[in-house]
């Protein structure tokens, strides 16, 4: 009733209009008062209210003459619709936001979980192979460790009936899945491994400078030697020549089943496998790697000996010989002791420390050797070569009769300088020690 009598009064409100640029006068009447439900305010004309707030309905099929005359236009206000509109547009840009950043977490974590941790954890294996040639055999042990520990924990989880069901059926495989990256990362640690164990401690030098290059693809093996003041010490099995005759393809078996021997008790007392020719082991204990520099930096070191304080003085006088030091170097103080005179107290403070690490390499070593021969004698796995009738028949009428059926090591120590470094060319490198102390180690293992 209240439309009505408005349609029905008289229409003063006087309001223009632009339509493509020109200004049309406009004369209605408005129906929005100020308590019409859903309106903040009241407007007199169309042009108060914004282009997405009103609603316009006007006639379509005029001809260019009625259209040019006056015509009914309807506005109709639909700020309540917009405000809904801006309300459900402001809740969807909110969850959008939602379900990206959600969406970036989920990819992010896969992301690093599936490449970035993975290569950065093969960038530290490369950078620790940098470093240090021989650690990255630690690592390979560790990494074999905790294979050992996952398949231990998936054997002992229980399997549930779905995962059962589907294993049947062939949805699901019955091991994890290996990502590439994975892959990627136990080869280098592979890849490194071998590396250590065929250039051996006497390659770190050369293993270490091409690391360092890592700008170039180029590999340049032959790294200038480094002096190493060493023990060195060669094991030889017996009667190698009469056993490859008699096992001949089972030479390669009994030789490593030897060198698992005469490499693991080295090990165990800090000693380094160097190189194995058939019947010979050699092995060494680093006892400095800084001794040239330390001869240049102190030409006439302060060293006292006293068989007291040495276990091995044979090994203290051949330090003495390599140090360059003579008789007439020597003085003879009250309690009978040999004491070379010599500069500074931090000269003599770094020369005890080597003596004392060049004593323990030389206790360990004479250790090493000890218990290599009772490992050898008392294995169960060599033991079997005792029995084997071609060696029986070949060995054992040799004096000691009855005794010479069974594995024998000869073995020869000396302490000196050998230069580390790698023996070749660009087909074929081998790390190893050459001196003419390791000719006397070898006249010391033949005598």
């Amino acid at each position: 009733s209240n439309v009505q009598t408005l349609l029905g009064s008289d229409w003063t409100t006087s309001c223009a209009a632009k339509i493509s640029g020109k200004t049309i006068p406009q004369q209605g009447i408005t129906f929005l008062g100020e308590g019409t439900p859903g309106v903040d305010y009241s407007v007199t004309c169309p042009d108060g209210l914004r282009g997405n707030e009103v609603k316009v309905y006007s006639p379509l099929l005029n001809v260019r003459p009625d259209a040019e005359t006056w015509q009914f236009v309807f506005y109709f206000d639909i700020r309540p619709f917009t405000r809904q509109e801006a309300s459900s547009s402001l809740w969807t840009t909110g969850f959008v936001c939602f379900a990206l950043g959600a969406a970036s977490m989920f990819f992010t974590n896969d992301a690093n979980k599936l490449v970035l941790d993975p290569v950065e954890s093969m960038i530290a294996t490369v950078d620790k192979f940098r470093k240090d040639p021989l650690r990255v055999r630690k690592v390979a042990d560790e990494e074999f460790r905790k294979e050992m520990e996952r398949v231990r924990r998936a054997l002992e989880k229980p399997k549930g009936k779905c995962r059962k069901c589907c294993e049947k059926i062939g949805c699901c495989s019955a091991g994890a899945t290996v990502m590439e990256t994975v892959i990627l990362e136990k080869t280098i640690i592979k890849l490194g491994s071998l590396l250590a164990l065929g250039f051996g401690e006497a390659g770190t030098n050369i293993i270490a400078e091409n690391m360092r290059g890592i700008d170039s693809a180029s590999v340049n093996v032959m790294i200038e030697g480094e002096r190493a003041e060493c023990i060195l010490g060669i094991v030889r099995i017996q009667d190698f020549t009469i056993a490859t005759e008699v096992l001949q393809a089972d030479i390669m078996a009994f030789v490593n089943q030897c060198a698992e021997i005469v490499h693991g008790v080295v090990d165990e007392f800090n000693g380094a496998a160097n190189k194995s020719s058939g019947d010979c082991f050699m092995v060494v204990w680093r006892c400095s790697q800084a001794s040239a520099e330390q001869r240049e930096k102190h030409s006439v070191p302060k060293i006292s000996f006293s068989p007291r304080k040495s276990r091995l003085t044979k090994f203290a006088d051949a330090a003495a010989g390599q140090l360059g030091l003579n008789d007439d170097d020597m003085e003879t103080n009250s309690q009978g002791s040999d004491t070379f005179a010599g500069p500074p107290k931090a000269a003599d403070e770094e020369d005890a420390e080597e003596r004392r690490r060049t004593s323990q390499m030389a206790d360990m070593a004479m250790m090493a050797f000890s218990k290599l021969l009772g490992s050898v004698h008392r294995s169960t796995v060599l033991a079997q070569y005792r029995r084997h009738p071609g060696l029986q028949q070949r060995l054992g009428h040799l004096p000691p009769i009855g005794k010479r059926c069974r594995v024998h090591m000869s073995m020869g120590l000396h302490y000196g300088w050998a230069i580390e470094g790698g023996v070749g060319s660009e087909f074929k490198v081998d790390a190893s020690y050459l001196s003419p102390n390791v000719s006397v180690a070898e006249s010391v293992e033949r005598m």
